[in-house]
């Protein structure tokens, strides 16, 4: 799979063309773009720096002859290869993050209105009062907030009222998924509840429920695969026997034996390698 860069990424917000507002709740998705932007462009800045360096070492040829097994440039190139390599991993994570995430915000999106279809067809099946009722509020518990005007304020119930950016339902992913299967556990036990529409039958449902806790266990999975792929790219760029490490190695060397005010330190010296 070939990476997507972040700009590429950055398209798959849902966005409303006039308000220019995010829509579907991806808040968590800018959270994760803003600072892997500033965070991608240093690293690709490292491992080209170190690129750099194994090329100058490379161009000394026999000249370039260190004792200590990690500075050769065998070990070198083999060290280039792997930070490269980590840096696809992490960019492969991140586009496969993106992507549950927005899957799981494409989902969800249509629980409520599935949640009142099924409200109406207990209503029409005669169902008791009872039932009715009780469908109701769970399918209340999935109501989006209300769109509000940016800064207004909208009162949750909370102690403290929170501004809000648009349409959100009051639960987190979770206890939306569980409110929906209460709902279609509900109905499961009615037994006047039996429509004819196949997106409203309990097999559907059933399918909708597992479907929405697989999209967050999704989430979950991919999120903890960014996180591992950014461990261990860290491991190759500021970790011991790293990009960090080495290139300072390798330059102590190379002054040592051409000098500080050679033209391979010279080269050397223009290159950044932070910690």
């Amino acid at each position: 799979m070939k990476a997507l860069s972040f700009f590429k990424i950055f398209i798959f917000h849902k966005h409303d063309k006039k308000t220019q507002r995010c829509t579907s709740g991806c808040v968590e998705i800018h959270k994760l773009t803003i600072k892997s932007a500033f965070m991608k462009n240093g690293n690709v800045n490292q491992v080209a720096a170190f690129g750099k360096l194994v090329g100058i070492c490379n161009d000394l040829g026999a000249r370039y002859n260190p004792s200590k097994a990690a500075l050769t440039p065998t070990a070198l190139a083999t060290l280039l290869e792997q930070a490269q390599q980590s840096l696809e991993a992490v960019n492969v994570a991140r586009v496969n993050y993106v992507l549950a995430i927005n899957s799981r915000q494409d989902l969800y999106a249509g629980v409520y209105k599935l949640a009142a279809r099924i409200v109406r067809a207990l209503q029409a099946s005669e169902s008791s009062t009872e039932h009715i009722l009780d469908a109701r509020m769970i399918r209340r518990k999935l109501a989006p907030q209300p769109t509000v005007r940016k800064g207004k304020v909208v009162n949750t119930g909370a102690e403290n009222p929170a501004s809000s950016p648009g349409r959100l339902s009051y639960m987190d992913y979770a206890g939306r998924a569980e409110a929906f299967a209460n709902l279609v556990q509900l109905v499961e036990r009615i037994p006047s509840y039996a429509p004819n529409e196949t997106d409203l039958q309990l097999a559907t449902l059933k399918k909708m429920v597992a479907d929405l806790r697989n999209a967050s266990l999704a989430v979950a999975r991919t999120a903890n695969a960014l996180a591992n792929a950014r461990i261990q790219r860290n491991s190759y760029l500021i970790g011991k026997g790293g990009l960090f490490e080495t290139g300072n190695a390798v330059k102590d060397y190379i002054r040592s034996v051409f000098g500080v005010t050679s033209e391979p330190a010279k080269e050397l010296s223009k290159l950044r390698l932070a910690a």
